[in-house]
């Protein structure tokens, strides 16, 4: 892949030279700690001694940073799950796991498919104090200089895309 969007855990490969952002594309909050009410979580406090997953090195794991720390808690206060992204969502709509951090549309599938059972204990907007959360596209590093007429004409197609998306009449 020469192309992507990333979400905020992945803007240190930018910052780490492995990656350069040729278009932002939003600031987010897509992020959230989910917790089951069946476990007895009503709090990011209530988190302790639970089974809470998690994608290391993504915003995921951030947030649940974040929130733990918000909350006076350390990793070593949970019991904590690293998988990937859609293993989240499998673990929770099975009781698996008590509780995930994870980003949409996840987040909404596990809403929508917990009956209720499901809460948000926090999200992005929680921790604006402390950060943003950027979203954008990106080329590896050294692509652009070999394409830049490439990106160019893909930035083209997205603020085409992000124009013809904002009308209401599109909306469908």
């Amino acid at each position: 892949i020469d192309m992507g969007y990333i979400g905020p855990g992945a803007h240190k490969l930018c910052i780490n030279g492995r990656a350069k952002i040729f278009c932002f594309s939003q600031i987010g909050d897509a992020d959230h700690v989910l917790a089951s009410k069946k476990a007895g979580i009503e709090t990011i406090a209530d988190l302790k001694g639970k089974k809470v997953g998690y994608s290391s090195g993504t915003s995921s794991e951030m947030i649940l940073k974040y929130a733990l720390e918000e909350a006076g808690m350390q990793w070593s206060d949970i019991e904590a799950y690293e998988m990937d992204a859609s293993a989240l969502v499998t673990a929770m709509m099975s009781g698996s796991i008590d509780a995930c951090a994870c980003w949409s549309p996840s987040t909404t599938t596990i809403i929508n498919a917990s009956a209720g059972d499901v809460i948000s204990l926090c999200s992005n907007k929680t921790f604006a104090h402390r950060s943003v959360s950027p979203a954008s596209w990106i080329v590896l590093s050294g692509y652009y200089e070999k394409n830049a007429e490439t990106v160019l004409k893909f930035t083209r197609a997205l603020y085409k895309a992000m124009d013809f998306g904002s009308k209401p009449e599109n909306f469908e």
